[in-house]
């Protein structure tokens, strides 16, 4: 049952991800350049989850957004670090432009995330670098 359910999960997300495409096609007028872009900025937030500073430097240097949010959950690279508890990607991405107050549709931020999952460090140097600690969330 597990399986059947994961497998229809990532079935739905690459219809979404394919119509996600095709919108920034039709809006832009540039299909190469688009479908690269949104293919790096995938790549970049992979990374970014997995604290792979090394990748996260290499897509932007391919022209990945710092800032870009996933179709999915509507989260940017910072907010998958912090959530992954990856201390040396958040410096990394902050130090390189990451915005630290920037919120998905429900006003979730990186260190609701942080606080969240119980990465203090992270927290920490969120709040640092700014961190609103008086962001509500829609709930």
């Amino acid at each position: 049952m597990k399986t059947i359910l994961f497998k229809l999960i990532i079935f739905l997300l690459l219809i979404f991800r394919s119509v996600f495409l095709y919108s920034q096609v039709e809006s832009s007028g540039s299909a190469t350049d688009t479908l690269k872009t949104v293919d790096y900025n995938f790549e970049l937030l992979l990374a970014a989850s997995e604290g792979d500073t090394a990748a996260i430097l290499k897509w932007m240097d391919k022209g990945a957004d710092i800032n870009c949010k996933s179709y999915y959950d509507d989260l940017t690279p910072l907010m998958y670090a912090a959530n992954n508890g990856h201390l040396n990607t958040v410096r990394f991405l902050l130090h390189h432009g990451a915005r630290v107050n920037e919120k998905t549709w429900n006003q979730v931020d990186a260190l609701f995330g942080a606080c969240l999952n119980g990465h203090i460090f992270i927290a920490d140097t969120l709040i640092q670098n700014d961190a609103d600690v008086n962001t509500k969330n829609a709930d």
